[in-house]
């Protein structure tokens, strides 16, 4: 049980720390300045690929509310993952 408690906490922080990174290299690297920084754009677009199924559900329940032109979706789907671990890690500990 401790393996998989691991395991799972491992994967949130990881999953915690790409939506992290997207956030912060959403401000350096676009789509119209993706030539600029090569490196960095493939990481990005990667990023992106790889979290935009957990963040599209968030997207689509802020898009009902007038947030302007800032983006939730993102610092949403981290508070997500941070109660679903808390969750699992609260049900493993009474077993």
């Amino acid at each position: 049980m401790a393996l998989f408690l691991y395991a799972f906490n491992l994967l949130c922080k990881i999953v915690i720390g790409l939506l992290f990174a997207r956030a912060i290299l959403s401000f350096i690297v676009n789509p119209y300045n993706a030539n600029r920084y090569p490196g960095l754009s493939w990481f990005y677009f990667f990023v992106t690929r790889v979290t935009e199924p957990l963040v599209r559900p968030s997207r689509r329940l802020l898009s009902r509310f007038r947030t302007g032109p800032l983006d939730f979706s993102l610092f949403l789907t981290m508070i997500f993952i941070y109660v679903i671990e808390n969750i699992v890690y609260r049900i493993a500990i009474m077993f």
